[in-house]
């Protein structure tokens, strides 16, 4: 797709990476809240391999990132998607910044395990808790390339106008990126009491 050419009432003004993966923070918080539930459904071998995959993705920080990209990350801001996900931390910065973006949903990086938590537990994955971050600038192929050579999961999800319409495009029907609620987590009821420490 190309969506510098998909709608001509706005600028381009830059492209949107996320590295790590959505929900993955939550994926994690759930496993543990969850566990003797979700090891009647999944392998265990699988979930032990997820955790080993999140302890990873827990550890990432906006310094491993810059130590990653170097001179790549020239003018880009770096924010991290935590409570809301990666939906939440998107509408937080076109608020902040009074711009727009269009964003593609099957663009960010996702683990099927947390797909499939998501849907047995009727979760919105990108409004889940994530310890992912969320970068945006103008040279986004160095980028990519630079974090995916030091094994971080990374992808241009979208890009930034000049407009301040939030539009997630890749979707049947163009739909907008809406103001974020309480983190999906919290649709766990009382079960959140147990974690919400771990916050």
């Amino acid at each position: 797709m190309n969506e510098k050419s998909e709608d001509k009432q706005y600028l381009y003004t830059g492209d949107i990476v996320v590295a790590g993966c959505a929900g993955e923070k939550g994926t994690d918080l759930i496993l543990k809240i969850k566990k003797e539930e979700l090891l009647k459904k999944f392998n265990s071998s699988c979930l032990s391999l997820y955790k080993s995959r999140a302890d990873i993705y827990e550890k990432l920080s906006e310094d491993i990132i810059i130590k990653a990209c170097g001179s790549c990350l020239k003018s880009a801001d770096i924010i991290k998607a935590d409570e809301g996900g990666i939906l939440g931390a998107l509408f937080k910065y076109a608020c902040d910044n009074d711009c727009g973006m269009r964003i593609r949903l099957k663009a960010i990086p996702i683990t099927q395990l947390t797909v499939e938590i998501c849907e047995y537990y009727k979760l919105n994955p990108y409004r889940l808790l994530s310890s992912s971050y969320i970068i945006f600038c103008k040279d986004s192929y160095s980028i990519i390339d630079s974090l995916e050579s030091a094994g971080i999961c990374t992808a241009k999800i979208g890009i930034l106008c000049t407009d301040r319409e939030k539009l997630i495009v890749d979707k049947e029907n163009i739909e907008y990126i809406n103001r974020p609620a309480k983190d999906e987590i919290y649709k766990l009821g009382a079960d959140i009491e147990k974690i919400k420490g771990d916050f």
